[in-house]
């Protein structure tokens, strides 16, 4: 049994969220006798209205960043299984079939927690490959550190032992992975968590890459996240 946090994003963007809605919804798990609920957390206004009249689950969060958002959510969670799903990734056909068959093969009081395979949306190149290989293999299964648009899959009783996500507004995936390796190591299933290339798109693969090369270093000198924040988020804002 899954529950599936979705932090809205700031962008107006129905689409995105409908591709999310729908690609769950195709997913096999009724199927394979697994249950599954949705919980979206914040939003535009036009997203809350749409995800009302879908009759989907919807928290409000005003004036709340990401991290807080997957709490809020989380702390809804009807299941013992959480999935923290970005906002602008998609889940491939049965991706929580295979989770769920993990979950079965583990013990009933064993904690766990993970990811899926990272990919991005759209025409693949070299540094899109390298970025996706080097996401999964070595951050992922060297460095057990996740980033948040593989989409997190973790145990409630994992949750309850580090109690709360960090409430940054960046690299808060980096800070709940460092808290989650202390317990146990990820395991990242072969199923796809499509992400789109918005941010690569918009200022250039190069130049994203370099700020994101960037914002880690500034990050590992200590600078303050909601600094570093700005200095990523600048003319896009879209967590």
């Amino acid at each position: 049994m899954i529950s599936i946090i979705v932090p809205v994003g700031t962008e107006d963007n129905i689409e995105q969220y409908q591709n999310i809605l729908t690609s769950i919804k195709q997913q096999t798990p009724h199927q394979e006798n697994v249950e599954y609920d949705i919980i979206w957390v914040g939003g535009h206004s036009t997203i809350k209205d749409w995800l009302l009249s879908q009759g989907e689950v919807h928290i409000e969060a005003p004036d709340l960043n990401r991290a807080a958002r997957m709490n809020l959510g989380i702390k809804a969670a009807k299941h013992e299984c959480i999935v923290l799903h970005h906002p602008r990734s998609i889940l491939q056909e049965g991706a929580l079939v295979e989770l769920s068959s993990h979950i079965s093969s583990l013990g009933e009081k064993e904690i766990y927690w993970g990811c899926f395979t990272h990919k991005f949306k759209g025409t693949m190149t070299p540094l899109k490959r390298f970025t996706s290989w080097y996401s999964n293999h070595i951050r992922c299964d060297v460095n057990k550190v996740v980033y948040l648009d593989h989409c997190f899959y973790l145990s409630k009783q994992m949750y309850q032992k580090i109690e709360l996500l960090p409430e940054e507004d960046i690299y808060e995936d980096t800070l709940l992975s460092y808290r989650l390796r202390e317990v146990a190591s990820p395991k990242r299933m072969s199923s796809i968590s499509l992400t789109s290339d918005i941010r690569f798109k918009k200022k250039g693969f190069a130049r994203q890459a370099l700020l994101n090369q960037y914002t880690k270093i500034l990050f590992y000198c200590g600078v303050p996240l909601p600094k570093i924040n700005k200095i990523y988020e600048r003319g896009l804002w879209l967590n």
